[in-house]
């Protein structure tokens, strides 16, 4: 006896309606709830200074962190951040404001390496002299802003 397949959608099961960002629209028909979801196109940060593997083909494998928009079946969007790494595979979901907040402590951690404490110092010298500009002229703000690159360059304090 010949069993008839379903039709893709019935009454019961409408078609999923999917995000503008969705990078696969051709998925809107599936049946399996794992298959109607959602993911944005993935960005990909290759992690330069872990270690870098051999993958089960052989090949050269460098740890990841991937970030993508997702929105699983009857659930809200979330931020996928996803860490590959050695024998980690670890999916994190993460609220909109979470995503930006965790941008905006990424922003400012890597600002603290990358920027040298003397420059730090230097630029907040500066700044301070600037408030000062209007009372003692632009003479002073100058020699501030020449003693501050040197102390910067030079590491010294006064």
């Amino acid at each position: 006896m010949a069993h008839d397949r379903p039709e893709p959608h019935s009454a019961s099961i409408p078609p999923i309606d999917c995000p503008a960002w969705c990078s696969d629209p051709g998925h809107a028909t599936e049946l399996a709830r794992t298959d109607q979801a959602c993911y944005s196109d993935s960005n990909c940060v290759a992690l330069s200074l872990e270690e870098v593997e051999f993958g089960p083909s052989g090949k050269l494998w460098q740890p990841s962190i991937r970030t993508a928009a997702h929105r699983a079946f009857n659930a809200k969007p979330v931020v996928l951040v996803q860490i590959e790494a050695d024998d980690l595979d670890l999916d994190l979901h993460l609220t909109a404001t979470e995503a930006r907040q965790l941008a905006q402590h990424l922003k400012s951690a890597s600002a603290l390496v990358s920027t040298p404490p003397r420059m730090i110092r230097a630029m907040l010298q500066l700044f301070d002299a600037m408030r000062f500009c209007g009372r003692r002229g632009p003479r002073t703000l100058a020699r501030r802003a020449v003693t501050a690159t040197k102390q910067a360059r030079t590491g010294g304090d006064g």
